[in-house]
């Protein structure tokens, strides 16, 4: 009877060591693989960022760092593809989307100041204005709001929309949307 038990025994002992011995060989592949993508989405931001495919997929990796709730990563993410844009169209957009980046991270602060840093580097910007004005509004500073919009409309020019065919806020008529956004915030 004890030989029978003390088999039983060692045979319980070989099957816990080969669950653990599995359950750290699946934690090193899953380790493995999260750091690799990693690694992957890293060597990506560093080539260089010639078009909007590259934009897409940076804006899709910065999702994927905001479910993951590692905003560091995002910015770390966006800086690099920043420094390697080849021209004022990829740049705007990549400004942008580290503005939509934050504001969906609801750090709406980090957003204003991505949004300043948008303007110092391609002023005059209506869509740059559009995102400052917008982030305003969800940090509750109206007057700031308004200035951002007013902004933009003044880069329109001096006249006035007449269309009242379309909605107000229609962004087909940039002119409409501003006009509507100033008067819903002033009141």
């Amino acid at each position: 009877m004890g030989i029978i038990k003390k088999n039983a025994s060692k045979k319980k002992r070989v099957i816990v060591l080969i669950l653990i011995s599995s359950l750290v060989a699946i934690l090193g592949i899953v380790a493995w693989w999260y750091f690799s993508q990693s690694k992957v989405v890293t060597e990506r931001t560093t080539q260089k960022v010639t078009d909007m495919s590259a934009v897409n997929t940076i804006a899709v990796d910065g999702r994927r760092f905001i479910a993951e709730k590692n905003i560091k990563g995002g910015e770390a993410q966006f800086d690099a593809a920043l420094q390697s844009a080849q021209d004022d169209g990829v740049e705007l957009q990549l400004l942008l989307a580290k503005i939509d980046f934050y504001v969906q991270a609801n750090e709406v602060d980090k957003a204003i100041v991505a949004a300043k840093d948008a303007d110092k580097r391609l002023p005059g910007n209506i869509a740059i204005y559009s995102a400052l004005g917008n982030a305003y509004e969800l940090k509750g500073q109206t007057a700031e709001a308004i200035t951002e919009y007013r902004r933009a409309l003044s880069v329109l020019g001096a006249k006035t929309s007449t269309d009242t065919s379309k909605p107000a806020a229609s962004r087909s008529d940039p002119r409409a949307y501003y006009e509507a956004r100033i008067k819903e915030l002033e009141q």
